[in-house]
């Protein structure tokens, strides 16, 4: 299960959590997958703590009306850094991480997943969904 984080903004915490729609949604942002990030740009950081926080806030039914800039402009450096920090330990070390779309592939073609569960899903539930599978 993801570790349970939140994010402070204008003095309301959110949820924030990897959620295969976070990655979608990075994806559809910047063109590039997650696994093409690059970590030290604070771009990058910025936009993937924003797709965190949007999904995790879609998934659990809470509003979160932030665009991306608003967004930026409401976070400061030291809540993304601690962010980035935990997240490098949600990470682990992986051998070669199928992209995003490969995974889509699988969860929709192979286990007849609908997109939306797809979306809702971090990326810890749809190991355990796989492996069950």
């Amino acid at each position: 299960m993801a570790k349970k984080i939140e994010i402070i903004i204008n003095g309301k915490a959110y949820p924030c959590r990897q959620t295969m729609g976070a990655m979608l949604r990075f994806k559809h942002e910047t063109g590039r997958e997650v696994t093409e990030m690059d970590a030290g740009a604070l771009s990058d950081v910025c936009t993937f703590l924003w797709c965190c926080v949007a999904s995790a806030c879609k998934a659990d039914g809470i509003e979160f009306g932030y665009t991306l800039m608003d967004f930026a402009d409401a976070i400061d450096p030291e809540r993304m850094q601690e962010w980035a920090d935990a997240s490098q330990g949600e990470a682990g070390a992986k051998k070669k991480p199928l992209s995003l779309c490969e995974l889509l592939g699988v969860a929709m073609g192979r286990m007849k997943m609908s997109y939306d569960d797809f979306c809702l899903l971090t990326p810890e539930e749809f190991e355990a969904a796989y492996t069950v599978f």
